[in-house]
């Protein structure tokens, strides 16, 4: 059973967000003790929410039973205090969404997110799609708003006006947005804001822009690692304390962002994470692990950076 309502949902989550990595066995298998520890360490360290996502979580790499595991492992870790969101596969159709939505309830998650897993042909078909979706479980449901791909030729990005009629239908409560604009996304979180949650994309510094556009929660990157950082992060914003939010972005994301998205933010995440003691670093085929020369690299940054001498759940000063 859920321990949060819809409206709970829509208008409670605030702060980071924690997108949960899925490990692996050394033979590719779910590592799903390794998996309910990391659960364990994020409620531990204060997380508000947690949510499992069709990239960071590897779901395009896991077949649908692998999926419902996941997420079972996920509920059955975490706190009664946390917000748990669980995802659905990137492929299908309305009827799998409803099965991962169902499947989501029965094992007590407080919303399940959906990928919309066709082209863009108008407004009406997905707004069809996520109205009976809704309508099929009582739990929040969430969008993962990202471009379509258009049946006419290039991409689509959600119209905002579409947005604002999605989260008007009972149970649908709001998005983890990533429309990789950062112009939308300042527009997208002015027009919603106080409708219902919007999940910020990743980065501290993109959140300092969403947060002046009213934006309350954000996707946590460096905070997969070290979530005090991050929340210590957002109560410097909503205290008022720009300098100390600006110092720990300077700190912590800006020097190791500099090498981690150019190694490939999904793989060195994950040896990052194995670095500091929180899983294992393997990872399933076709999604590679980083070579020797790029974890070397990885290794110096962080050596360099002294996070080797900081424990995963510390506080910055």
């Amino acid at each position: 059973m859920a321990n949060f309502s819809s409206e709970d949902v829509r208008h409670g989550i605030s702060g980071p967000v924690f997108p949960l990595v899925t490990p692996f066995t050394e033979e590719g298998d779910v590592d799903h003790s390794a998996l309910a520890k990391y659960v364990e360490f994020l409620t531990s360290c204060g997380a508000k929410t947690i949510m499992t996502t069709v990239g960071t979580s590897r779901f395009n790499l896991l077949i649908d039973d692998e999926i419902r595991q996941v997420n079972n492992t996920v509920c059955c870790a975490t706190s009664p205090r946390t917000v748990t969101i669980v995802a659905g596969p990137m492929t299908g159709n309305l009827r799998t969404n409803i099965e991962f939505a169902q499947h989501a309830e029965t094992i007590g998650a407080d919303a399940y997110i959906a990928f919309f897993p066709e082209r863009w042909y108008g407004e009406d078909q997905v707004y069809d799609f996520f109205q009976r979706l809704s309508a099929s479980v009582s739990i929040a449901v969430m969008i993962h708003e990202m471009p379509l791909r258009s049946g006419y030729g290039g991409q689509k990005q959600y119209p905002i006006d579409l947005l604002e009629r999605l989260v008007s239908i009972p149970n649908l409560v709001g998005m983890k947005e990533e429309c990789m604009d950062g112009g939308y996304a300042y527009l997208l979180h002015r027009r919603l804001q106080g409708q219902c949650a919007v999940i910020g994309a990743g980065a501290m510094r993109n959140f300092m822009r969403d947060f002046h556009a009213g934006g309350r929660a954000n996707l946590a990157g460096v905070g997969s690692f070290f979530p005090r950082v991050e929340m210590a992060f957002q109560e410097a914003l909503r205290s008022g304390d720009t300098n100390r939010a600006h110092h720990i972005v300077r700190t912590y994301e800006d020097p190791y962002f500099d090498v981690a998205v150019e190694l490939g933010w999904h793989p060195q995440l994950k040896e990052t994470m194995s670095v500091l003691g929180l899983m294992p670093a393997y990872e399933r085929a076709p999604l590679p692990r980083l070579n020797k020369d790029q974890r070397d690299r990885l290794l110096s940054c962080i050596e360099n950076l002294g996070w080797l001498d900081l424990a995963p759940d510390h506080t910055p000063e």
